[in-house]
């Protein structure tokens, strides 16, 4: 399954119900229609698999590959509101999207997130300023139950 699916899943299994995994989602999809495959899915079909299922989200904040100290006081913003900001970014300056799901900002302003992919061989969550400039942040939005 693609971070995409997989980023969903982490949502829905915290906020819904532990039985969501990838694979469920995956299908869910599939019902549903969205769009997912081998070129990834995208954030419109995240955001509505997410609301078809019970999570509040919020309008997407837009960014042109912004660095995390660009983005870094808008998801404070939304965290101490009680929301926590599903992400899609690049991390390589030529594409290659990439979505997580940050869950903490840090008084250093480390942004904290569970991802599929970088995190995989790590104890999560993870700390995304770690390859900064990377990630360059594109779409974000609020989730929360």
């Amino acid at each position: 399954m693609g971070c995409g699916l997989t980023t969903v899943a982490m949502v829905l299994s915290t906020f819904v119900d532990q039985s969501f995994t990838p694979a469920k989602v995956s299908d869910m999809y599939g019902e549903k229609k969205l769009p997912a495959g081998c070129n990834g899915s995208g954030y419109l079909s995240a955001m509505k698999a997410l609301r078809d299922n019970g999570i509040t989200i919020t309008d997407p904040l837009i960014y042109s590959k912004a660095t995390a100290d660009k983005v870094v006081n808008d998801f404070r913003r939304y965290l101490g509101g009680g929301w926590t900001m599903f992400v899609l970014a690049d991390f390589k300056t030529n594409g290659g999207g990439h979505f997580f799901w940050v869950t903490h900002v840090d008084e250093g302003g480390n942004i904290w997130a569970y991802d599929a992919y970088y995190g995989r061989k790590q104890t999560a969550p993870i700390n995304e300023n770690y390859y900064y400039p990377a990630p360059y942040y594109k779409v974000a939005f609020g989730v929360k139950k």
